[in-house]
């Protein structure tokens, strides 16, 4: 019975960073794939890799994601007259309101977060920071260099997603994954 005790004790012990480091990132995750054109599109459940952190990026395992209407017109190319269309970058991988806890952090924003952090990924996903609508304060939305979730970039529709870290949203405590996940769609 002590044996059991002292087992179980060791592994409440052991700290998320430890376990990474040890067993490291999975190399596959579950994510809903977009798969046809227009209304007969769908998005299966498929296997897709799971990639580290550049520089500049964290991983968040995702939580909880919402489903946004910018998505489903995203997913069934109801915006293709207008020009707009899901980006092969994407993978065919949409979402916006994802809410989770960051698994992975790149050397260079270790500054910024740690494993363990709650973190959300939002619409707007990454901004150059160097134009003129970046550098002026008020209009970073119009940078002309923006990544979307979804849209220019891998969303939030998979297990992981990996983000920006300057851009990522701190998630606070006592705001649920589910509260927060609606919120980000407008960019908080």
């Amino acid at each position: 019975m002590y044996k059991g005790l002292a087992s179980w004790h060791l592994c409440t012990s052991l700290t998320k960073q430890h376990i990474i480091d040890t067993m490291g990132l999975p190399t596959s995750q579950k994510a809903a794939v977009k798969q046809g054109e227009g209304k007969s599109s769908t998005a299966p459940v498929e296997e897709v890799p799971v990639h580290e952190p550049g520089p500049g990026q964290i991983l968040v395992k995702i939580n909880w994601t919402g489903l946004c209407g910018s998505d489903k017109s995203l997913i069934y190319d109801e915006w293709t007259t207008q020009g707009i269309k899901m980006l092969p970058e994407t993978h065919g991988i949409a979402g916006h309101e994802g809410a989770g806890e960051v698994v992975a952090v790149h050397d260079d924003v270790k500054d910024l977060w740690s494993v363990g952090d709650r973190a959300g990924v939002k619409w707007v996903a990454s901004v150059c920071k160097k134009c003129e609508f970046c550098t002026n304060g008020t209009d970073e939305l119009q940078c002309p260099k923006q990544l979307n979730s979804g849209f220019s970039i891998q969303g939030t529709f998979a297990e992981y997603c990996l983000t920006d870290a300057r851009y990522a949203t701190r998630l606070p405590e006592g705001v649920s994954d589910e509260e927060a996940g609606p919120i980000l769609c407008g960019g908080v």
